[in-house]
């Protein structure tokens, strides 16, 4: 397994459509770009049959509301991605689009991550 990286995606996609390999990568840096001006703007971004995206702050809890300082009590605030997912006609169970048919397999040797520094 791989990562792949923007630049890689716009070539898969130059492939397909009309779009040069530049306006892929342009339009994927605006559309990150506009994403993350939108969640810091505390809305939730939602790509249609994608996924949506959030932020979501991590805090200690403090016994009184008055007691809660924002530079003391706030430990991260991270970005959460639900992915799309879609109700499935015969069994009425919600499938993600992401996993749903993938194929697993069992490797006969594995390598961790760690290992290969």
């Amino acid at each position: 397994m791989q990562e792949i990286h923007t630049s890689q995606l716009a070539e898969i996609i130059e492939r397909r459509c009309s779009f040069t390999r530049g306006d892929v990568e342009g339009i994927i840096i605006e559309l990150v770009e506009v994403m993350r001006e939108q969640l810091q703007s505390g809305n939730t971004v939602v790509l249609d049959k994608f996924g949506r995206f959030r932020l979501t702050v991590e805090t200690e809890g403090v016994e009184h509301p008055k007691d809660f300082n924002l530079k003391q009590h706030i430990k991260r605030i991270r970005c959460s991605f639900l992915p799309y997912r879609r109700r499935n006609s015969t069994e009425h169970i919600l499938e993600e689009i992401f996993s749903t048919g993938t194929l697993v397999e069992m490797l006969d040797e594995y390598e961790s991550p760690k290992s290969r520094r």
